[in-house]
């Protein structure tokens, strides 16, 4: 009995190819296609998302930097003035960045005539940054008369 002519024989020798040549179509199915792009739009969504995070540390960076240079002029300001209780001052400067520069006596010996303050400074910028730094500063009375 031949078996290449029968229903039984072709069922038989397209099990044993695996049924390869009964389809001859090539590319990929709307399924797989929709499944590429899907995981494609996640990936993209995900290096834009990561991107806005970098920009937004790169901005707070830029901000704080701006701060400690703004506090630092400040605070050596108010060491190259005389009397101290003269630095007193609160400046605007560019992108909403203000400074505030407060003296307090926190100590005074009469006897010697000398006296410590302390020099705060306080820069801020919108939305809510804000930079603090402090200084002690002694001095006597006789420098302030020079």
């Amino acid at each position: 009995m031949k078996t290449g002519h029968t229903v039984y024989g072709l069922i038989k020798s397209l099990a044993r190819s695996g049924f390869r040549g009964l389809d001859k179509k090539r590319g990929f199915s709307l399924l797989e296609v929709m499944i590429a792009v899907a995981v494609l739009a996640i990936a993209i969504a995900s290096v834009f998302r990561l991107y806005s995070v970098t920009l937004r540390g790169t901005l707070k960076a830029e901000n704080y930097n701006k701060a400690v240079i703004i506090a630092s002029s400040m605070m050596d300001e108010a060491f190259a003035i005389k009397d101290p209780e003269d630095a007193e001052t609160t400046e605007e400067f560019e992108d909403g960045f203000v400074a505030q520069r407060t003296v307090e006596k926190i100590f005074e010996d009469e006897e010697t005539a000398s006296a410590i303050y302390k020099i705060t400074v306080r820069v801020t910028w919108p939305p809510h940054g804000e930079f603090t730094i402090r200084s002690i500063r002694s001095i006597n009375e006789e420098e302030i008369k020079q």
